[in-house]
């Protein structure tokens, strides 16, 4: 993406399940959300939902591969 690596740690967002064990979440930023889900499903992970769009955020959804591990993608919003 040409950007250089970025980490960063968040709690949890309002309204989220407060009864939640707490986890870690990793998130992988590439280009096209919506293509990489397809090829999840295709290689036997599962999507977790819809790709969504979260305004100055990006585009995001989370999966599983086929062992079970959780992880996120984005596309990040483009800046302004």
């Amino acid at each position: 993406m040409g950007a250089p690596p970025v980490t960063n740690m968040v709690g949890a967002m309002p309204g989220m399940n407060p009864g939640a064990p707490a986890f870690w979440l990793a998130w992988v930023a590439i280009d096209d959300v919506d293509a990489a889900a397809v090829r999840v499903t295709n290689n036997g992970g599962t999507v977790m939902g819809e790709p969504m769009d979260y305004p100055g955020v990006g585009r995001m959804v989370v999966a599983q591969d086929p062992a079970g591990v959780t992880f996120g993608l984005i596309t990040p919003a483009a800046k302004a």
